[in-house]
């Protein structure tokens, strides 16, 4: 099968973190695979060298803005290339408008990686989604219960839930891991890029009341400065116990030496992010938004706070904290297990291949 996988770039993120490993994976299984950017590919970019060297790349050379070049750049390469299957991730959904209407020899599929809605944005993104799955010209993939769910209710039709999956983790050292556990009795870890849906100031003002109960705990904090506003207002917060780590090329080295995962998000779809902490055992503790709820059973593979206020996080916390060892080893075995049995990315490449060859003739 000849697979062309279509993201904006590759800067860090849970949508660009699964199409590298879905490409890896695909590529490993003998299909002929490109992934191509919309935005100029380099080196530099965080998940670059994370593409396996069986991946065929490609950039499309786009300019900020809505490029309409770009819609014949990507028109020409699909006509060129001639690929059985054209699947578009995110903000490359738009750019599918020209080739789709102009080649018709291959299948176009697209996977919602959050609320449908919110994805979609306005103007002309948001007209141009509407037309593409409207008119049953791409076919839409969600990722989770909740996905589909605001799928449904934005476009009035149904996708095809295929849940994320991600990579088994290679193991890493942290040289810093004695001075990290120094002194504390639970290390907690968050990993997401500081902007206002991931809510870091309620996770940390709820970290900060459990340390003034006399909690002996830290927090890392792993994830790009995407808003320097929030980023100004959690500087207050860094101290010895709660450590801005920046960027890290594996978060889930610094995973599989904590006791928890923190994810207080106002919304999510499906977080790459738990499936990396399920894969390592490190226990989840998450907002009840989106595909979280989904994805954890309360009290058997992670936490689920009440909300998404301060107070709901710091209760959780709490929850946490007064667990008895052996219910901590409970819930890291059974997050293992949710790994293994669920969001493998061997799991996740199946139901894509399933779902590609169930619309056209291919031999697998």
């Amino acid at each position: 099968m000849k697979i062309v996988e279509i993201i904006p770039n590759l800067h860090s993120g849970g949508a660009e973190k699964f199409v590298v490993d879905l490409i890896n994976e695909l590529s490993e299984r003998g299909n002929e695979c490109s992934l191509v950017t919309l935005f100029e590919l380099s080196s530099d970019d965080f998940f670059y060298s994370f593409i396996s060297k069986k991946v065929n790349k490609q950039s499309l050379g786009k300019k900020m803005g809505f490029d309409i070049k770009c819609l014949y750049r990507l028109y020409r390469y699909v006509k060129k290339e001639k690929p059985d299957v054209v699947h578009a991730h995110i903000g490359s959904i738009t750019y599918l408008i020209l080739v789709v209407l102009l080649y018709r020899k291959c299948d176009y599929y697209a996977t919602i990686h959050s609320d449908a809605k919110l994805e979609a944005g306005g103007g002309i993104h948001k007209i141009i989604r509407k037309f593409l799955f409207k008119m049953n010209l791409v076919t839409p993939i969600t990722i989770s219960e909740e996905s589909e769910k605001s799928f449904d209710l934005f476009y009035g039709r149904t996708g095809n839930l295929i849940p994320n999956g991600c990579s088994e983790y290679q193991p890493e050292r942290i040289d810093s891991q004695h001075e990290l556990r120094k002194d504390v009795d639970f290390l907690f870890v968050h990993v997401a890029s500081i902007q206002p849906v991931k809510n870091q100031m309620t996770l940390l003002k709820a970290f900060k009341r459990l340390l003034d109960d006399g909690v002996r705990a830290r927090l890392l904090l792993i994830g790009r400065n995407a808003n320097e506003q929030i980023f100004n207002l959690l500087k207050p917060y860094f101290f010895d116990n709660i450590i801005y780590l920046g960027e890290q090329r594996n978060p889930r080295a610094f995973m599989s030496i904590c006791d928890a995962f923190c994810l207080a998000s106002l919304w999510e779809g499906m977080p790459i992010s738990i499936i990396e902490a399920f894969s390592v055992g490190c226990i989840p503790i998450t907002t009840p938004v989106g595909g979280c709820v989904n994805m954890i059973e309360d009290e058997v593979n992670g936490l689920l706070a009440e909300g998404t206020s301060v107070d709901a996080y710091y209760q959780v916390f709490k929850r946490f904290v007064k667990l008895e060892s052996t219910q901590k080893e409970e819930l890291s075995k059974n997050a293992v297990n949710t790994f293994e049995q669920k969001y493998s990315i061997n799991i996740t490449a199946n139901k894509y291949i399933d779902l590609f060859a169930n619309n056209h003739e291919f031999v697998n």
